[in-house]
């Protein structure tokens, strides 16, 4: 659980906090620094000690350049356990560590809410995903975790609204999906943010209902950042990324002003438009410029076939039956095919 990994940056916000101007303390004028230290920090420290029974007659030490090395050089600053705590001291603490304590019990706390949360969050991720075709009550649920204008739960909705239209389901007797998060860890927090990173394995497994057989097998462990956000009190979801696995190639949309730019097009600059798709790789895209303009028969029944191959391509690569080189070698030569076919309109 990484909560609160520096003292410094405790101290920093405390003094923050103190100052009547709530200036950080890297923003202080070498007078203000050297008027903190003589009229306040070393008299508070030693009226702690003196009222604690710790006096031992002789006053504390501290320095400008000790502050500035700590505060406002930024360097990783390895103080002795007396710096430390004297300004434990300072803010009434017995020592360093009776000041980080408090802390440290609200960290554990924070820790445990939110990984509670998160839980109950890919819990209802998960049992959306198990709900289609019929979303509307568990997208309701969807809600109470994900901020609706969010990419996580936009990403989330479209996979929803994806997989009703192809006849996608997860719910197919003895279907294998499921998840797993194997780890979380507090990165960093603020007062109404957070960015948590979990370790997380999922396995999903579309089952099409209309083909009678799997059409699209993830099985993925990674590392996924999150961005939370608090509305209204609670913890939501603003975000989540992650890399994309390399092993798996997922299901291939077609942005919808993608597809207005699409339907735009004509004449020599849809041409050329088609011709840089195909150079580029993006064959799906590709498939469905030629599946909107090609009137002729023949020519259309061309691409039917080339894009058939291709989905069998990649269901093939993600179901291991061929490695992604090889993959790529035939993707290869279904773009050939209908660079050829451009070439003879």
């Amino acid at each position: 659980m990484l909560a609160y990994t520096s003292f410094w940056e405790r101290v920093a916000e405390d003094l923050k906090n103190e100052d009547s101007g709530k200036k950080h303390p890297y923003e202080w004028k070498k007078s203000e620094i050297e008027s903190f230290i003589t009229d306040r920090f070393l008299v508070r420290i030693d009226n702690y000690l003196k009222a604690n029974q710790k006096y031992t007659g002789q006053s504390s030490q501290f320095s400008y350049y000790t502050f500035r090395r700590i505060f406002q050089n930024k360097e990783k600053y390895s103080a002795r356990l007396y710096t430390k705590n004297l300004f434990a001291w300072y803010f009434g603490y017995a020592d360093a560590d009776d000041y980080l304590k408090e802390e440290r019990a609200s960290n554990q706390l924070q820790f445990a809410v939110i990984n509670e949360f998160l839980q109950q969050a890919m819990r209802a991720e998960f049992n959306a995903y198990k709900s289609v075709p019929e979303c509307k009550t568990s997208v309701k649920q969807l809600e109470n975790y994900f901020i609706s204008e969010g990419p996580a739960s936009k990403r989330i909705l479209g996979v929803l609204e994806n997989q009703t239209a192809r006849g996608w389901v997860l719910t197919n007797p003895n279907n294998p999906s499921a998840y797993e998060i194997i780890d979380v860890k507090i990165k960093e927090t603020f007062k109404d943010k957070a960015i948590i990173e979990t370790q997380e394995h999922w396995v999903l497994q579309w089952y099409c209902s209309r083909q009678n057989d799997y059409r699209y097998r993830y099985s993925n462990t990674n590392r996924q950042s999150y961005i939370l956000k608090k509305t209204d009190g609670r913890w939501k979801i603003w975000s989540n990324s992650y890399p994309a696995p390399e092993k798996y190639l997922p299901p291939l949309e077609i942005d919808p002003e993608l597809k207005e730019q699409i339907h735009v097009q004509s004449g020599l600059a849809c041409r050329n438009f088609l011709l840089e798709l195909i150079e580029g790789g993006r064959t799906n895209v590709a498939f469905y410029l030629f599946k909107v303009k090609l009137r002729d028969k023949k020519h259309l029944n061309t691409i039917i076939i080339l894009k058939s191959q291709f989905d069998k391509l990649i269901d093939r690569a993600n179901n291991e039956k061929i490695s992604m080189e090889e993959f790529y070698l035939k993707k290869g030569e279904i773009d050939l095919k209908m660079l050829d076919l451009l070439e003879s309109l």
